[in-house]
């Protein structure tokens, strides 16, 4: 095999794995921010409910308006916080795919030079040297979990902010709050599943067919 192309591939190969590793950090960092930035409000809130109740029993349906307005724009910025996190994870996907993928090259080189020897490297690779995997998106994998539980903060803190915003109607309702909840909680799982599936079909439009396959 050519000495260059081995060299350019494995110098490829530590330097996409050291962005993998980055990667990893800026989205374990950007969830330490989120609970920070959740935390904050939060406080806020139930120190408002301590002062104000008076000996009675605290409601989350008489806070002032601004505790009401702080949790609102909390609640979207927790959106976009999820929205960062998912961008992030598929860059490292898409770099473990490409570590795949340089895998893949010796493979096929090791082949070519002792084709028909037991002792292949391929023989001896526990990991997959095919560039369908990691998948973009699966259930209860990657951040998918994080996603879930920022979701049912943000969708909580929205439906708080909204319930004492709006004086009347249905959004005031039992089940208004209800839906303002749900409704919040799944946009960041449709969200999710969004992002990773457009970057399944543009992965799929670049390379109509895997260039390699699964070794275990």
């Amino acid at each position: 095999m050519s000495k260059d192309s081995s060299d350019f591939a494995l110098q490829e190969h530590d330097k996409i794995l050291n962005a993998i590793f980055r990667l990893q950090e800026h989205i374990s960092e950007w969830f330490k921010v989120y609970l920070t930035l959740v935390s904050l409000p939060l406080t806020i809130m139930a120190a408002t409910l301590r002062l104000s109740s008076n000996g009675e029993a605290p409601s989350i349906s008489e806070l002032p308006d601004v505790v009401s307005g702080l949790l609102l724009v909390v609640g979207f910025l927790g959106l976009f916080s999820a929205m960062v996190i998912v961008d992030l994870n598929m860059r490292r996907i898409l770099y473990a795919r490409a570590v795949n993928c340089v895998r893949r090259y010796f493979v096929v080189q090791d082949r070519k030079k002792y084709k028909g020897n037991t002792n292949q490297l391929s023989n001896f690779l526990v990991l997959p040297n095919h560039d369908g995997v990691p998948p973009f998106f699966k259930v209860g994998r990657d951040v998918f979990w994080q996603v879930i539980t920022m979701g049912v903060l943000d969708g909580l803190i929205i439906a708080i902010a909204v319930n004492n915003l709006v004086e009347k109607g249905f959004l005031k309702s039992v089940w208004g709050w209800w839906g303002i909840f749900v409704f919040f909680a799944f946009v960041h799982f449709f969200v999710y599943w969004f992002i990773a599936n457009r970057r399944d079909k543009n992965w799929n439009k670049r390379h109509e067919e895997n260039i390699g396959s699964y070794n275990n």
